[in-house]
């Protein structure tokens, strides 16, 4: 009697254990988090942090990797524990700035794989310039949306969503060129080459096609 009395006894104590242990994680706070993390990634800068780090937000948010600097702005983020259990750290984001946004589900698993889903972003197009260096200025806006996308090894397996280059605008020697709207869909093809059905959204230009590039 005594043995299963010390039995049940012990179980209730590791259950109250675990239940505390729980407990602890699903309040840590996100300042205290995201404080180690500026520190270890300089790239990486919060600040305002409220909540938790399952669930929380940042009154701004920076990113720099690379000389790319990037204000996010106001940041909410839910992190879904039972994602965990199959192996992948899952989070929904809402990011904004000004006219600038992005709100995606994101998840990322033990073997390196990324996969978002519905995604929506929205830009300023002089972004082009902090990524390639060209002749010209760029204005309007980009938005991205995706249904999906899967990364891997540094590839894409799974394409499904739209480019928009919204008032676009073009300026070599301080004369804006008005283009008007285009729109890329998205896709991959059977060899997984990377697809962009182009139109102009009833412009001037008429611009219609297909570019293709096989990684």
């Amino acid at each position: 009697m005594s043995r299963f009395s010390m039995s049940v006894k012990g179980r209730w104590f590791v259950a109250g254990v675990l239940l505390f242990v729980l407990w602890l994680l699903a309040t840590v706070p996100a300042n205290l988090v995201l404080a180690h993390v500026c520190k270890s990634v300089p790239a990486f800068y919060a600040e305002g942090v409220t909540g938790t780090i399952w669930s929380g937000s940042a009154q701004r948010v920076t990113i720099n990797p690379a000389g790319f600097y990037k204000d996010l702005g106001e940041t909410r983020w839910r992190l879904h524990p039972f994602a965990l259990l199959l192996g992948k750290l899952s989070v929904s984001l809402n990011a904004t700035n000004g006219p600038e946004h992005v709100t995606t589900d994101a998840s990322l698993s033990v073997t390196g794989r990324m996969t978002l889903a519905n995604t929506d972003a929205s830009v300023d197009a002089a972004i082009v310039r902090s990524w390639i260096p060209l002749p010209a200025q760029f204005g309007g806006h980009f938005s991205v949306q995706l249904k999906s996308m899967s990364i891997a090894d540094a590839v894409a397996d799974e394409l499904d969503g739209a480019l928009t280059w919204q008032d676009a605008k073009v300026d070599f020697s301080g004369a804006p060129i008005q283009l008007g709207n285009f729109v890329a869909k998205l896709s991959l093809g059977d060899k997984k080459q990377y697809r962009a059905a182009l139109s102009d959204l009833g412009g001037n230009l008429g611009v219609a096609g297909q570019l293709q590039y096989a990684p």
